[in-house]
């Protein structure tokens, strides 16, 4: 999440806040909170009971790994729940979560029916650029192909007609285009969409797209891309997934990144760069554990000198910067 700094006021604020974490209303899942000696919430993790009651050593393993490496030193658990047996076994993963990362037992493992809604914290974070589905069956909507996208005719007939323009031509058209869809009312237009696949087919453009997404512009650019994803098809939709990838991982939105990872994973299995984000998520690494913002520039000032495609740069420059705070207080 980019934007301001987020204070909640208590275990209950907490609680409320729990959807602008996530991104989405958790329904029959444990969410567990890390918070730092400074009372800052460095991750929200959720995973479906579901997979609690099949394989509840693997949740244990794969949830105390991005423990680790959150800098928690104390651990909060909610389960949404009205099953006995699960809300019994949540508890066990979570404490067993919170043993495992070095910080005891889980400081509470609260138990509800459901997420209650309170506006006046959910606008907290809608107004840091935080977008809240209903379910996470929603929030997977965000990056699916809708019912109407461009064809993979056209993109490939685009890349044939760019290839023959110089790269600081392609650069840019590639940012007009990205100016236009950010302005545009409602959802792109299909031809900008079949153009922005096209261009940033070409790993140097795609890269350069990335370096546009400054840490602070990384939550409204998130939408943009994310706007982007659902008027293409699959395969040309993967360079577009890529970088909706980036900036939602950017900007703090693991949710959204997860869900255009797994379809750009889909088209492409073993992507050098779909794992490199992979194993960011899966091990719970922040933004700014990984790259700074002088990394930032510098691989702006490359790519910006450097355009053309032979110097592509490796995937493992993708990343950067660090996400806004949200601050439990005392």
């Amino acid at each position: 999440m980019s934007g301001p700094a987020i204070t909640l006021n208590g275990t209950g604020d907490l609680l409320a806040g729990i959807p602008g974490l996530l991104g989405f209303r958790p329904q029959d899942d444990l969410v567990m909170i890390g918070v730092d000696r400074r009372n800052r919430v460095t991750l929200a993790a959720r995973v479906g009971l579901d997979d609690v009651m099949a394989d509840p050593e693997q949740v244990i393993s794969q949830m105390a790994e991005a423990a680790k490496h959150s800098g928690a030193v104390s651990w909060f658990g909610v389960a949404y729940t009205t099953d006995p047996a699960r809300s019994g076994r949540a508890r066990q993963v979570a404490d067993s979560v919170s043993s495992l990362a070095g910080c005891g037992r889980a400081r509470d493992c609260v138990i509800a029916p459901a997420v209650t809604p309170v506006p006046a914290i959910e606008e907290r974070f809608t107004r840091s650029g935080a977008t809240i589905a209903d379910s996470r069956a929603d929030k997977a909507s965000q990056v699916a192909p809708g019912p109407v996208t461009a064809s993979n005719a056209d993109v490939d007939e685009l890349v044939g007609r760019f290839a023959d323009l110089a790269p600081d031509v392609r650069c840019a058209r590639l940012e007009r285009i990205i100016d236009r869809v950010e302005h545009t009312v409602g959802d792109p237009a299909l031809a900008d969409c079949a153009a922005l696949a096209a261009l940033t087919r070409d790993k140097p453009l795609r890269d350069w797209a990335w370096c546009m997404a400054e840490p602070d512009d990384a939550a409204r650019l998130k939408t943009m891309w994310a706007g982007v994803c659902r008027e293409l098809p699959d395969p040309s939709a993967l360079p577009v997934l890529q970088i909706t990838t980036h900036v939602a991982y950017l900007s703090g939105d693991g949710a959204m990144a997860w869900d255009a990872l797994r379809r750009a994973e889909a088209i492409s299995p073993g992507d050098p760069l779909n794992a490199l984000y992979a194993r960011a998520l899966h091990t719970g690494l922040r933004p700014e554990q990984l790259f700074t913002r002088e990394r930032l520039a510098g691989m702006r000032d490359a790519v910006a000198a450097d355009l053309a495609p032979e110097a592509a740069l490796g995937p493992a420059w993708a990343m950067s910067a660090a996400q806004a705070g949200v601050t439990l207080s005392r």
